[in-house]
């Protein structure tokens, strides 16, 4: 469960990213009004993969019932490194990708497609 819940999170701050870029090809909105739904994105994003608890056994009475031990450290730095290839950070800010979509929408938003990205630091 914590390998689709990471995937979860990180797709569904990409797809809102990307929507947020397109929405802008044709609405044209101020650099403030991007940045308020950037930060509810990662805010979002950051808030989804902080979660520790996952899973659920199997009960004796044949219901399923859900867990709340902590994910191993181990376990979990194994998954990130091995199964996610470390492609998927616990931050959205050090997402490389989020990083890349986030300038573009921000250049849009500000008139400059195409330019070198504004400072998005300490947003």
């Amino acid at each position: 469960m914590y390998v689709a819940h990471r995937v979860t999170a990180y797709m569904n701050a990409l797809e809102q990213l990307h929507d947020l870029n397109r929405l802008l090809r044709s609405k044209p909105m101020s650099i403030q009004a991007v940045d308020k739904q950037i930060n509810k994105i990662r805010k979002e994003h950051d808030g989804l993969v902080t979660e520790t608890v996952f899973g659920y056994e199997e009960g004796w009475w044949g219901r399923q019932r859900y867990t709340t031990k902590v994910i191993c450290p181990d376990l979990k730095t194994f998954v990130d490194t091995k199964l996610l290839n470390s492609r998927m950070p616990e931050t959205f800010d050090r997402s490389s990708e989020f990083t890349l979509l986030v300038a573009d929408i921000r250049n849009r938003a500000s008139g400059r497609v195409g330019l070198p990205a504004l400072s998005t630091a300490g947003d």
